[in-house]
């Protein structure tokens, strides 16, 4: 009799330990997912910001050769150079956390000797957790682009019907 409770929890165990592997590695697949694409939301941000603000300060170098006054282009030119900002100040502000999370714990002989506020959940490692620092970086970047988007097409469109 206590051999075969013996087994049942060994194989009670193993199913546990099976069970928790796969749920683990349900879990890194997605993290690992989730942080391609938030590393191409990034991306495309960047571009988008600075393509936009290139193709602005081209339109407004070119209408004032003509001698038009593209003052009013200088509002999404603004908007698309503050994308610009707000990306680079979130890199260089992530740059520096992780520089000063491997300082603090590139001594550590164990686990227990890392920082515990440097360890994060899956969410906080993608950038995905409530209130992520980086993730509102990027949203305001993403509606700067928006914003300037609009803004320019309504100042294109107000040019043509007064044209």
């Amino acid at each position: 009799m206590i051999e075969e409770d013996r087994a049942r929890d060994d194989r009670i165990r193993d199913f546990e330990e099976h069970d928790l592997e796969r749920a683990q590695a349900f879990v890194q697949s997605r993290t690992e997912r989730a942080d391609k694409i938030y590393s191409q939301a990034i991306n495309s941000l960047w571009f988008g910001n600075s393509g936009a603000a290139l193709a602005t300060l081209s339109f407004i170098g070119a209408t004032w050769k003509d001698g038009a006054s593209p003052r009013l282009l200088l509002w999404p030119l603004g908007l698309f150079i503050v994308g610009v900002i707000s990306m680079g100040a979130s890199t260089l502000v992530a740059l520096m956390r992780e520089r000063s999370a491997i300082a603090r714990n590139q001594g550590a002989q164990s686990l227990l000797d890392l920082a515990s506020r440097d360890a994060q959940s899956p969410l906080e490692r993608v950038g995905l957790a409530p209130g992520d620092w980086r993730t509102r970086w990027a949203l305001f970047s993403g509606v700067c682009f928006v914003a300037g988007c609009v803004v320019g097409f309504i100042v294109l469109a107000y040019k043509v019907t007064q044209g």
